[in-house]
């Protein structure tokens, strides 16, 4: 290979949400930066550049029948009924056994070095095992090191799945055991060192190199041309949600909804970004409902529609919702957890909470919203750590290291 650049395949279960794109903006970097580079996803909802699905096998008529009798089961099926003991059945948790055989598809035959990113229910632990070539996990949250769960708080509001939790991790261990070629890279600092004190991924060299966003997309634009866009009302003091779900207890959206009636800052209104329920009476007259949006230019005309960008999550990796703010010059306001106080300095380009409650968060709110931020030095030291070119740089180099170049 000396002389010549790898073929790097990146696998990720879906091609939506925080951690998809996330792998994809590294994709595209690696791309930019003359790789070959290609996604394989078990769903493929877009029609992306260097993107490809993962076809499973059709099931016929009789294994149909003979599922349905319970004669026949799959991974899938014997792990929700695990979930289904407990009364829990919608939780967000992943299991190290699945249906998939990744080892005999082409994709994976051609390339040189393997990406994982966020694969579960989707890569088997067995491929880690038996994989030849060399594997890079680049961890988009805790639950390669974990059981079933993803973060810690979903397993401490969950403590009922404690003991399915603990045989899964069990389980992965033993597969990571016989693991030969892995390398762990962790987007922050913090979930980098987490799984580096971890049991099952402690053993592995890691690296901590930072997600990337496109800066010729997330930057500033003329904040009233965007509220107009957006139907956003431009005499008043915006303060940006976005999550997914709003329903996901982990990003916070509770604790801003606890905040929102006792804003003492005159006319300010709250406009959120995500699938989700709102409560009627802040829905009238508090907040503006902009609902989910996956076009990353109208989630930059967003960004540069606000006054602040708020994210009251109570535990998160390295949030691209938080990269894109800062690119766009809109300062950040969070808690002190996670990746988030690795990207938010207090004063220079938002402020860190200092306490994890609603009254802390009023106040982050109340006191950002005060400070005069050079949001023209917010966007350009943003754009000088999270742009492609240093993304792409930073993976070459791993690359390089791991493999005969």
């Amino acid at each position: 290979m000396t002389g010549q650049r790898p073929k790097v395949l990146h696998i990720n279960t879906v091609d939506q949400g925080g951690a998809a794109n996330a792998m994809l903006h590294q994709h595209y970097a690696l791309l930019g930066a003359g790789f070959e580079s290609k996604v394989l996803c078990l769903n493929k909802t877009r029609n992306l550049e260097g993107v490809h699905e993962f076809n499973t096998p059709k099931e016929g008529l009789a294994y149909k029948i003979l599922k349905k009798l319970r004669i026949v089961t799959n991974h899938r099926d014997r792990n929700y009924r695990q979930l289904l003991k407990y009364g829990s059945t919608t939780l967000s948790v992943s299991f190290p056994n699945t249906d998939y055989d990744l080892l005999g598809h082409s994709l994976v035959k051609e390339a040189d070095i393997i990406n994982l990113h966020w694969v579960g229910n989707f890569v088997d632990y067995s491929f880690l095992k038996n994989i030849e070539k060399p594997v890079v996990w680049t961890i988009h949250d805790m639950n390669p090191f974990k059981g079933i769960f993803h973060y810690d708080f979903d397993q401490i509001s969950n403590t009922k799945l404690v003991s399915i939790e603990n045989k899964v991790k069990l389980l992965k261990g033993q597969y990571l055991a016989e693991a030969k070629n892995l390398t762990i890279v962790g987007p922050s600092k913090w979930i980098t060192n987490l799984s580096l004190k971890s049991e099952n991924l402690g053993r592995f060299k890691h690296y901590a190199i930072p997600n990337a966003v496109d800066i010729k997309i997330f930057k500033s634009l003329d904040s009233n041309h965007c509220r107009k866009a957006l139907g956003l009302p431009t005499d008043k003091r915006i303060i940006l949600f976005v999550a997914q779900s709003l329903e996901t207890e982990r990003k916070g959206f509770k604790v801003l909804l606890k905040t929102i009636k006792e804003i003492e800052v005159e006319e300010t209104l709250f406009a959120v970004v995500g699938d989700g329920t709102i409560p009627l009476e802040l829905a009238e007259e508090k907040i503006f409902r902009l609902g989910y949006i996956s076009d990353s230019r109208l989630m930059a005309q967003a960004y540069n529609a606000a006054d602040l960008f708020v994210i009251p999550s109570l535990e998160d990796n390295l949030p691209n919702t938080v990269l894109e703010s800062l690119c766009c010059g809109t300062p950040v306001v969070g808690f002190k957890v996670g990746g988030i106080q690795e990207m938010v300095e207090s004063g220079l380009n938002g402020l860190l909470a200092d306490e994890v409650n609603p009254q802390s968060f009023l106040h982050g709110m109340e006191t950002g919203l005060k400070i005069t931020f050079s949001r023209q030095k917010i966007e350009k030291d943003a754009h000088e750590k999270y742009n492609y070119m240093r993304n792409s740089h930073d993976y070459m180099n791993l690359y390089s290291s791991i493999i005969d170049l």
